[in-house]
């Protein structure tokens, strides 16, 4: 993975408000972006800034790896979101957002 394709970013996860199946670790790590999405802009990072990183393991080559890609997000952090997402956080430890359940089927007459 770490061949031309892909550039390695050092990063320093904060918090983690939800985990994958291969759970991303607080400290410092690497971030695998692909080459093409730094070239065309579509991932801009400031260094000492902090960011929520949001993404989704789906289409990642390697699961173990950390992937910043243009399917992403990766917002400049408001301290104003801390407690929404702590609170989202407990809420999927106690059973799941609720509010989120796929519709139950319909019975058919």
């Amino acid at each position: 993975m770490a061949g031309p394709a892909w550039r390695r970013l050092a990063v320093r996860v904060l918090a983690v408000y939800k985990q994958r199946a291969r759970p991303v670790q607080r400290g410092g790590q690497d971030a695998w972006v692909p080459g093409a999405d730094l070239a065309c802009g579509c991932l801009r990072l400031q260094p000492g800034t902090d960011y929520l990183l949001l993404g989704s393991a789906a289409g990642n080559p390697d699961p173990g790896r950390f992937v910043l890609d243009r399917y992403g997000l990766a917002l400049p952090w408001r301290p104003r979101w801390a407690r929404p997402l702590r609170r989202l956080q407990q809420e999927e430890r106690a059973g799941g957002c609720r509010g989120l359940e796929p519709p139950s089927p319909n019975p058919t007459p």
